[in-house]
């Protein structure tokens, strides 16, 4: 309630959902500053192409994003939420009223446009930060046992049951395969 009716502006807002691919999930989970700096694409991302769309270059937005750490299954699954104003403000002064541009909602080929540009930037990111293509060191950031539990969790497995070693038993509907890179969801 308080963020609604007190912080939120009275303006349209969309959720995007931004998901990595199991080797991306483990290091963002073991290193906070990777994870940041991932958010902060998905952001620039999204705040670049809404000026874009709304024809506003000096045009500002807000968005409020959270990291889940968890899938549905309880696993290991670090991915973003975040609640993106659907347009921009802009302002002629800065002793002006803001006024809003609102956007058209994104077709299908304008989410996938936003899926390869943020896919580029953050495998960008993780080759320079030395992290792409390169598994977690056992033990490396947190504890060995630790380790080789965020391993098998984001990848389905049990560690520490009978069983170890086994993918993760599901129960309901089978999901349809999801891309092999990045996912992001707008909605």
């Amino acid at each position: 309630m308080h963020l609604a009716d007190l912080v939120l502006p009275a303006a349209p807002l969309r959720q995007w959902v931004l998901s990595f691919p199991h080797p991306v999930r483990l290091h963002l989970a073991y290193d906070a500053r990777l994870a940041s700096g991932a958010r902060r694409i998905l952001v620039r991302t999204l705040f670049g192409w809404l000026r874009e769309r709304a024809a506003v270059p000096m045009g500002r937005s807000g968005a409020i994003v959270v990291a889940q750490r968890f899938g549905s299954a309880l696993n290991l699954n670090l991915h973003f939420h975040a609640l993106v104003l659907d347009g921009v403000y802009s302002s002629a002064s800065p002793l002006e009223q803001p006024v809003f541009h609102s956007i058209e909602p994104p077709a299908d080929r304008d989410v996938a446009e936003l899926v390869a540009v943020i896919q580029r930037r953050t495998l960008r990111y993780l080759s320079r930060s030395g992290r792409l293509r390169r598994e977690p060191e056992e033990g490396e950031g947190e504890e060995p046992l630790l380790a080789e539990i965020y391993s098998a969790s984001v990848r389905g497995r049990g560690v520490l049951a009978e069983r170890g070693g086994e993918g993760i038993r599901l129960l309901g509907r089978r999901r349809e395969a999801r891309s092999k890179l990045l996912t992001v969801r707008s909605g």
